[in-house]
């Protein structure tokens, strides 16, 4: 894993971009929140020029978003965590103190869940009825409890979007949930 930072743009004023490469295949480029005086950057070492103490300032900033990146990747990569571009950006968000109130409840696994529980009496079934049985319920019920303690072992909740075929295997062998159960 690689972290740089480099400008980007032909204005005086630019955005300071960050290049999260995990390997040949995975390279993001993401905003870090930060703006810089393009005659201020030292494009060569990847960092400010180290004229005065605001610039001093900027690196130790960036020097602690690298290190922040890496200390998340290194535990939500061990947890199976899909780590794309939008996982970059939620770090940097998190790191800089951005709320992200775009964020739908709908997004999230368990509410989801919760919905198919509460809607299970209008939704078809196998059979070509309406409504779900009562064990098929309970199922429900209980994967809701599992996403719930998987969710507080994370220490966030799970977007949709995050559910993978690494998050599905994992599941099924039991290594991101066998210690929740």
């Amino acid at each position: 894993m690689t972290i740089k930072y480099l400008i980007r743009g032909n204005s005086e004023t630019v955005n300071i971009y960050i290049r999260f490469v995990v390997d040949r295949n995975t390279d993001f480029k993401r905003k870090t929140g930060y703006v810089i005086n393009q005659k201020d950057w030292n494009a060569s070492k990847g960092q400010p020029n180290l004229k005065d103490s605001k610039l001093k300032s900027l690196k130790i900033k960036l020097d602690k978003l690298s290190t922040f990146l890496e200390q998340n990747y290194n535990e939500d990569y061990s947890n199976s965590i899909s780590i794309n571009s939008e996982w970059v950006q939620s770090k940097i968000d998190n790191f800089n103190n951005v709320s992200n109130v775009t964020k739908d409840e709908k997004d999230l696994l368990f509410n989801h869940i919760q919905f198919i529980i509460d809607t299970a009496n209008t939704r078809p079934n196998q059979k070509g009825g309406i409504g779900l049985s009562e064990r098929r319920v309970k199922g429900y019920v209980s994967f809701k409890k599992m996403i719930e303690r998987y969710e507080e072992n994370l220490k966030r909740k799970i977007i949709i979007k995050e559910v993978n075929l690494v998050f599905v295997e994992n599941s099924k062998n039991g290594y991101s949930v066998k210690n929740i159960r």
